[in-house]
């Protein structure tokens, strides 16, 4: 987030010099959210086949989220992420299906949940699938 915020300063600085009136507001914060997913998993475990995380945050967030009785389950999920970053950080909690975009966009996000569907028959428990060049 710190190179948003420069980007912003940045962008205000540059307006408020050609004469613009600046106001700041902060609507987004990436926090761990206090509800218990419990009556949810059900429902998930229907109906989710896979999970995209955009941050080491997101997807920490996410196994913190998950009690202990589904952690194999949440890990056993094909996993889409953004950076190789945070496909380490995946692979580090147990995840064994993870493709990395192939840049920080939604086109690429969805490109690599296509891969992940397309190649899931051929992936085993220790392969990671990355971007294509």
């Amino acid at each position: 987030l710190r190179d948003v915020y420069k980007r912003q300063a940045l962008l205000g600085t540059t307006l408020m010099e050609r004469g613009a009136e600046v106001a700041y507001a902060e609507v987004y914060r990436r926090a761990l959210p206090s509800v218990d997913v419990t009556p949810l998993l059900p429902d998930w475990r229907q109906s989710l086949a896979l999970l995209t995380a955009t941050s080491d945050e997101v997807l920490q967030n996410l196994c913190a989220l998950i009690p202990a009785s589904e952690q194999k389950w949440l890990r056993s999920l094909p996993l889409a992420v953004l950076s190789d970053r945070t496909a380490a950080t995946a692979m580090e909690l147990g995840f064994r299906m993870v493709a990395v975009a192939s840049e920080a966009s939604d086109a690429a996000l969805l490109e690599a949940l296509c891969r992940l569907v397309t190649m899931r028959p051929r992936l085993n428990t220790k392969t990671v699938a990355t971007p294509m060049a």
